[in-house]
């Protein structure tokens, strides 16, 4: 025979019983955090997605070496120099001012980030680890 006292403790179990498994199902997204690259057998087409997102807006492409986020997660690109008809360095002639881009680990993807605009390009070629923190 059921009680008023048993119903109401029955009641009380389903309703922690549903809201722990609720709070569970719930993701609890971590906020990106800085990371390097991690070289694969993959690393060249993770460089040639790293050198496409990093293309300046004037449509100049850039060129990367392994060392791009190696052991940072911080890269700077500087445009190439203007050079006058003989070659050398036009004096205080540039195209522009440096790009510069982080890198973020965000729910284990690799992503790059550009500093200016906020821009975020998800490197699926690349594989990347969150960087020690101090």
């Amino acid at each position: 025979m059921m009680t008023p006292h048993t119903n109401l403790l029955r009641r009380a179990v389903w309703t922690t019983l549903t809201a722990l498994a609720l709070s569970a199902c719930q993701s609890t997204a971590q906020p990106p955090v800085p990371a390097k690259l991690i070289v694969t057998a993959n690393h060249s087409a993770c460089l040639a997605q790293i050198q496409n997102a990093a293309k300046r807006p004037d449509g100049i492409a850039v060129v990367l070496t392994n060392a791009a986020f190696a052991n940072t997660d911080r890269l700077s690109i500087v445009p190439a120099e203007l050079r006058d008809t003989s070659g050398n360095p036009a004096q205080g002639r540039q195209r522009g001012v440096p790009d510069s881009y982080l890198l973020r680990l965000d729910s284990q993807r690799c992503v790059m980030q550009r500093e200016g605009d906020g821009q975020s390009t998800v490197l699926s070629a690349c594989s990347c680890e969150a960087l020690a923190t101090k």
